[in-house]
């Protein structure tokens, strides 16, 4: 791609340090109008269930509920809940 082989590049012209690599890096990027990308953030996965039940059950479900999402909030799971349809 630039026609460089780590094999042609003397011992004095390798980076000697993370910094140094990434000040390089930073003014490579700024050369070819690239900026900062932001944190970076790992890939999330979604799991989905569904809860079946009656009206009367509506008041301890919303109690397991909530105390199931302050268990998950505690490991750093965001729970999203809504009612989505009556079968």
């Amino acid at each position: 791609m630039f026609g460089i082989c780590i094999a042609d590049v003397g011992e004095k012209d390798r980076y000697q340090s993370i910094t140094d690599l990434l000040v390089s890096m930073k003014s490579l990027a700024a050369e070819y109008g690239l900026t900062s990308g932001g944190q970076y953030e790992p890939r999330r996965k979604l799991r989905m269930f569904y809860l079946v039940y009656k009206d009367e059950d509506r008041k301890e479900l919303k109690t397991a509920m909530d105390e199931f999402n302050l268990k998950v909030q505690r490991i750093g799971v965001e729970l999203k809940a809504g009612d989505l349809i009556d079968i």
